[in-house]
């Protein structure tokens, strides 16, 4: 499924992070735990695991609570 406007995704997201070439991290809400299925089995066998992160998203990626960063920043601007 495409974005529902053209130039709507994570890389003009002022919650995205970059951290890699193609992909990055969502700041939208506070970092959070892996499900437990993602938790590989060898690091899981004998002991609860969590790994606490933001979640990974692709610049390319689009959601629903999209927030433009060219807009946060023209009212940052305003406001100084």
């Amino acid at each position: 499924m495409s974005a529902p406007a053209p130039g709507i995704c994570c890389d003009n997201c002022v919650f995205y992070e970059q951290t890699e070439e193609t992909y990055g991290e969502c700041r939208r809400y506070a970092p959070h735990p892996n499900a437990p299925s993602y938790v590989p089995k060898v690091d899981a066998v004998g002991q609860i695991k969590f790994d606490i992160h933001w979640p990974k998203v692709f610049a390319t990626a689009w959601c629903g609570q999209f927030n433009s960063r060219q807009k946060a920043q023209q009212q940052a601007q305003q406001t100084e």
